[in-house]
């Protein structure tokens, strides 16, 4: 009978010292045929006893650059772990010995980063449009972009309590409630045209826009009571010129758009 060729030894033969070595000291991580392929293939090598001692330095070497590279792995596994673990605790509201103003914080930045991804999602095709205009219309879509590029930078800083995210996040805030207003302004005034389908399409829904202004007003609330503004050092009277000084510009923005 003749014997079955080991499927292992042909290529062994082209392989080193070094990788031969390595699966002897490893042979749990190889089927049976390699481990007895890689013994035979060293054999007919017939390493002098100082070649086979600098082999064996060779891997001793490999496995402590191995072992080197795991534990700086698991460092940076264990740093995001740690890092992750933190951002969520910092966000968890739930937490009776938090602070109100805390509280109110967390709950607005959890509740902000969904509508603000919800927001890209459902505005891509918006903001993409905008993107692509920008430079034949560059104060009409700077309004319509504003939005989108204020309330996530603001956000990141709220979430580092910084006082930028405050002032950055009321003025998105005051921006908003301002085109909310003359949104509902229009909703309120708003006469059919007598085109049927042009009235079901573009009819403004009284509704849905209070519901969008109470969504934007009840956060402004909380953001100027006073345990607040404390949380971000933020003084009475950077509270009011961030508000008038958005207020105007918010102004000026309107009477640029009615003249466009």
């Amino acid at each position: 009978m003749i014997a079955a060729t080991n499927p292992f030894s042909e290529h062994y033969k082209t392989i080193s010292d070094l990788e031969l070595l390595w699966i002897l000291e490893n042979t749990e991580d190889y089927q049976a045929a390699a481990v007895e392929a890689a013994r035979q293939e060293l054999q007919r090598r017939k390493l002098s006893i100082a070649d086979l001692e600098n082999v064996k330095a060779q891997l001793a070497e490999k496995k402590e650059a191995l072992e080197i590279a795991k534990k700086k792995n698991e460092n940076v596994r264990q740093a995001i772990k740690t890092r992750s673990l933190s951002i969520v605790e910092s966000l968890n509201p739930i937490h009776a010995e938090l602070p109100a103003a805390e509280k109110t914080l967390r709950y607005i930045i959890i509740i902000w980063t969904i509508f603000t991804i919800i927001s890209v999602i459902t505005d891509y095709s918006i903001v993409l449009f905008s993107l692509k205009e920008f430079p034949f219309h560059p104060f009409v879509n700077s309004v319509v972009l504003f939005p989108y590029v204020i309330l996530p930078i603001s956000l990141y800083f709220l979430l580092k309590r910084e006082p930028l995210g405050w002032t950055l996040f009321v003025i998105f805030l005051i921006y908003s409630l301002f085109f909310g207003l003359l949104a509902l302004k229009n909703a309120v005034t708003w006469k059919p045209s007598g085109i049927r389908w042009m009235d079901d399409a573009f009819k403004p829904s009284i509704f849905r826009t209070i519901r969008q202004l109470l969504l934007v007003g009840g956060p402004f609330y909380a953001m100027c009571r006073q345990h607040m503004m404390d949380l971000f050092l933020i003084e009475k009277k950077k509270m009011w010129i961030t508000i008038g000084t958005t207020l105007l510009l918010s102004f000026l923005c309107f009477l640029g758009l009615t003249n466009q």
